[in-house]
């Protein structure tokens, strides 16, 4: 999910260069250049008074990002959608069926997604001159970017919390045999930074509701089922054993990005994504019962951590890590799957539940 210290130079060589022009010449484009600031997708028939709008929150899960090569994981890092899961609308074989792709057979939509490589819930760990080159953003903002749409979006898709669950990242031996401390406080900060993100979506929501007579939903995903994905993983490791070829970058990921991956560290990392799931159940709950009107909507969803992902085909030739094509296929159809009471209670692709929505 993030790009390994390994390049950390290389990434400054090329990256300060490249990257800092790209984002400069991309921030003076205005909203021509939006698919690259901020990727979307959008129907030919779209409209924003029967169209259905949806924003996506989440990490490089559902990008085509993988650890490879440095020129690679600049490109897809900060340009290509191809081969995202959320918003692709390539018509090639090798592309994923993304959510766009589902939705848009449904009817009008417009996907604005603003996941980023190595996007955390809490601090990252990550140095400064690769969360500059590949343009990290937590989820404080990815959600301060979602709040500036006009208008906002109905249906916000929430997936992230995956980059959080590395606890064995730069620890010393003391906190690596006993990480009680350790999950205790990366459990009670995500909760904290968490719901306080919730909130700000949800009392914006609730005001524009109230205002114009709109409705929202938002939906909470568990995270990925931690001991699946460990095996999945843990059979690509063992083909790279065989083959060098096969998932090329693989120990370095093990080595240098996730540790949490090794085999003694595993189990506390499944550990650690089950507690947070519970958390994340309980906080949507709670807030949705704090929630004034009835048409905004937040629900969790546990529907991808509980879809089966052993298989190592989910996952990506290059690096054994990130989602292949395929895992995120999958993935999508269980999004598309878990959102339709989402849809039926915003109307769409019927008659959206709209009074008056701004220009």
């Amino acid at each position: 999910m993030l790009v390994s210290k390994y390049y950390t130079g290389v990434v400054l060589v090329i990256g300060l260069a490249l990257v800092f022009s790209f984002h400069s010449v991309r921030a003076d484009r205005g909203p021509a250049f939006a698919s690259r600031l901020r990727p979307v997708a959008t129907s030919q028939d779209y409209t924003i008074a029967r169209g259905l709008s949806v924003a996506y929150i989440g990490d490089s899960l559902m990008k085509d990002f993988a650890l490879s090569s440095p020129v690679d994981i600049l490109w897809k890092g900060n340009v290509s959608a191809f081969g995202n899961g959320i918003i692709d609308d390539s018509s090639s074989l090798n592309s994923p069926m993304s959510l766009f792709k589902l939705l848009s057979r449904e009817g009008p939509v417009r996907i604005e997604e603003f996941a980023r490589p190595g996007a955390t819930v809490n601090d990252s760990q990550v140095s400064v001159a690769n969360q500059f080159a590949l343009w990290m953003k937590d989820f404080h903002r990815q959600t301060t970017s979602l709040l500036s749409m006009t208008p906002l979006p109905q249906l916000t898709a929430i997936w992230i919390g995956h980059n959080d669950l590395d606890w064995a990242y730069n620890q010393p031996e003391a906190a690596l045999k006993s990480p009680g401390d350790r999950l205790a406080s990366i459990r009670e900060k995500f909760r904290l930074k968490y719901e306080a993100e919730l909130n700000r979506l949800a009392q914006l929501m609730t005001v524009e509701s109230r205002k114009n007579g709109r409705r929202f939903s938002i939906v909470v995903f568990g995270l990925i089922h931690s001991a699946d994905t460990f095996i999945a993983h843990s059979a690509a490791r063992e083909k790279h054993r065989q083959d060098a070829k096969l998932y090329p970058y693989i120990e370095q990921v093990v080595e240098e990005r996730f540790p949490s991956l090794k085999p003694e560290y595993a189990p506390t990392m499944v550990a650690l994504q089950e507690m947070l799931d519970a958390d994340l159940k309980a906080m949507v709950e709670n807030l949705q019962s704090q929630i004034l009107t009835p048409d905004v909507h937040i629900r969790y969803s546990p529907a991808l951590s509980e879809v089966d992902l052993k298989d190592p085909a989910i996952l990506n030739t290059d690096d054994g890590f990130h989602l292949s094509a395929f895992g995120q296929s999958i993935i999508a159809r269980e999004i598309f799957r878990a959102i339709q009471p989402e849809l039926n209670f915003l109307g769409w692709p019927g008659d959206l539940k709209t009074k008056n929505i701004p220009n």
